[in-house]
């Protein structure tokens, strides 16, 4: 279920997502996902039954950037906990971004083109900082820091996970 979306300045999707298991989400309201895929993962987590419990944007991470020399804050996407058949539990701490902001941008040589990969890779370099951040927090708090895409393998569209070491 969700509220109709509308497009960002970036041309993303945003919605509210219109949570079904109220009982495995700890959010005081509704999440106001800012993307697409963030709404589908809110369905995903919602409607996974190992997952027992879920939140959207509760955490807030401080990491420095040495591109304008300030501290900055990062709400990564999602906080989950989930228990395997054995029993198992884990938490997870969960940034979703498509797989074209995961790596490193392409140079390219034209003048427009050029524009563009300086654009992309202050945005890797500003996302790297804050994933750097998270994995230091992760570790410190018992939990898992994953960036998660969704990817077509075999016709079907599925959630690739990485870490930051993958990258």
């Amino acid at each position: 279920m969700e509220k109709l979306a509308r497009r960002n300045k970036a041309g993303f999707y945003q919605s509210e997502y219109i949570v079904v298991n109220t009982e495995k989400y700890r959010g005081k309201q509704n999440p106001k996902c800012r993307s697409s895929w963030e709404h589908r993962f809110c369905f995903f987590l919602d409607h996974t039954p190992q997952v027992k419990w879920w939140d959207y944007e509760c955490l807030t991470i401080e990491y420095y950037s040495p591109i304008d020399q300030k501290i900055h804050r990062y709400f990564p996407d999602f906080l989950f906990n989930e228990e395997d058949n054995s029993g198992k539990s884990r938490t997870f701490l969960i940034e979703v971004k498509p797989q074209s902001q995961i790596k490193p941008p392409k140079e390219s040589k034209s003048s427009r083109g050029r524009r563009t990969y300086i654009y992309e890779a202050k945005t890797f370099v500003i996302n790297r900082l804050k994933w750097e951040a998270a994995e230091i927090y992760c570790k410190k708090n018992n939990y898992e820091f994953k960036i998660v895409s969704l990817v077509k393998q075999k016709g079907n569209e599925i959630w690739k996970a990485v870490s930051l070491s993958q990258i």
